[in-house]
């Protein structure tokens, strides 16, 4: 299993049970892929689409969608790439939400 982080044991960190879907789940399972597939807003546009049309109707809507990165280390062309389809392929398939 990948650390999620430098250091981080899943056992012994606290904040792996805040990253849970469900609490019976042992804290070894949260893995970088977990967290992929139930946190991070990530894959294909209609998966991140299906996602955020997913959070947002069990939150019952949000004001605002706030995007944020926290490794991109200079990557401007990568992070571009990524806001250029969410506007250009995943927000048109959100279209009939209020932002």
């Amino acid at each position: 299993m990948a650390p999620i982080f430098p250091g981080h044991r899943p056992s012994r960190h606290p904040i792996t049970r805040n990253m849970k879907h469900d609490e019976s789940l042992p804290d070894e399972a949260v893995t970088p892929e977990y967290i992929m597939e139930h946190m991070w807003l990530v894959g294909s546009s209609q998966t991140v689409a299906d996602k955020i049309r997913a959070l947002y109707e069990s939150a019952g809507g949000f004001g605002v969608l706030l995007g944020m990165v926290v490794d991109q280390k200079g990557d401007d062309k990568r992070w571009k790439h990524s806001m250029r389809l969410m506007q250009e392929e995943v927000m048109p398939l959100l279209a009939d939400l209020e932002f």
